[in-house]
């Protein structure tokens, strides 16, 4: 089981990285999540799967998940057809 920093604490988790050691993370109430604005972190409680919010609705967010893509021939690249 990972042990995760609440509120500033700085944890030892073997796992974590030491910029992760720093972060302050609380529980989301609706107050923050109508302040919420593109670019913030936010991640779920139980994968502790971090997104990017890029828009917010007010009572809804609208958020995107991250890759670090390393290997080219791994992936492919999807553009819309152009009729020429």
């Amino acid at each position: 089981m990972n042990t995760r920093s609440l509120a500033g604490q700085v944890l030892d988790d073997p796992e974590a990285t030491e910029r992760e050691k720093t972060l302050d993370v609380v529980r989301m109430s609706a107050e923050m999540l109508r302040a919420l604005q593109p670019g913030d972190l936010i991640r779920h409680i139980s994968s502790s799967t971090a997104i990017v919010v890029t828009a917010n609705y007010g009572n809804r967010v609208t958020a995107v998940r991250t890759y670090d893509v390393t290997n080219p021939s791994e992936w492919e690249v999807v553009t819309p057809r152009r009729h020429d």
